[in-house]
C-alpha cells in the first residue's frame, strides 16, 4: 500500500466545511488519507486540530516544526543551462540560460532539458 503524501493545514483555526453542502455525511477526505497521511499544523494550534471536526480523524497530526527546517540562504553551485529540442528531437539550442530560450525561435512547441536534469515542454509564440 502506498503511503499518502504529507497534508498541510496552515490556517490558525481549522477550516470548517460548509454546513449547507448537500452531501450527507460530508466527506472531506478519503478514508485512506485519514489513515495514511500525516497532517502538519501550526504548533500553537495542535490541540485545536486534534479536536476539530474532520481534522481530528487524521491518525497522525503533528506540528510544522517537525517538517520545516530553516535556511539562511541558497547559493547555486552553477547556473543551470538548457538544451532546446524540436518535437522531432532535433537540437536547436545548446547550453543557454533560461532567459535566452525564447530568443530567435520560431513559434512552436519545444522540449527544454536542463543541465540539472529537469525537462519540460514549452510553447513559443
Amino acid at each position: 500500500m502506498e503511503s499518502a503524501p504529507p497534508t498541510f493545514a496552515s490556517p490558525k483555526l481549522p477550516p470548517q466545511a460548509d454546513p449547507s453542502t448537500p452531501v450527507e455525511p460530508l466527506k472531506i477526505f478519503e478514508p485512506e488519507v485519514y489513515a495514511q497521511a500525516t497532517l502538519y499544523v501550526p504548533s500553537d494550534q495542535l490541540e485545536t486540530y486534534r479536536s476539530a471536526p474532520y481534522w481530528k480523524d487524521f491518525s497522525r497530526i503533528t506540528t510544522l516544526d517537525h517538517y520545516y527546517t530553516s535556511l539562511e540562504g541558497v547559493i547555486a553551485d552553477s547556473e543551470v543551462t538548457y538544451d532546446v529540442y524540436t518535437l522531432s528531437g532535433m537540437l536547436v539550442l545548446r547550453g543557454v540560460p533560461d532567459m535566452d530560450i525564447r530568443a530567435g525561435l520560431p513559434s512552436g512547441i519545444y522540449i527544454i532539458r536542463g543541465s540539472d536534469g529537469t525537462a519540460r515542454k514549452e510553447y513559443i509564440r
